[in-house]
């Protein structure tokens, strides 16, 4: 089973959000403009859970 996740950032930032969330799990599936700030992405990120 896959869990997703989606974090909105400035552009400076995003980097550093991404590499930490990586060093949990979770891997970037995509990363999209901001439009509706202008001056940031956003980026959607996955990862395996266990089935229960």
């Amino acid at each position: 089973m896959l869990e997703y996740k989606m974090v909105a950032e400035t552009v400076r930032n995003c980097e550093e959000t991404c590499n930490e969330l990586a060093k949990e799990g979770w891997r970037v599936m995509a990363v999209c403009p901001d439009q509706f700030k202008g001056i940031g992405v956003t980026a959607t990120l996955e990862r395996a859970v266990e089935d229960n």
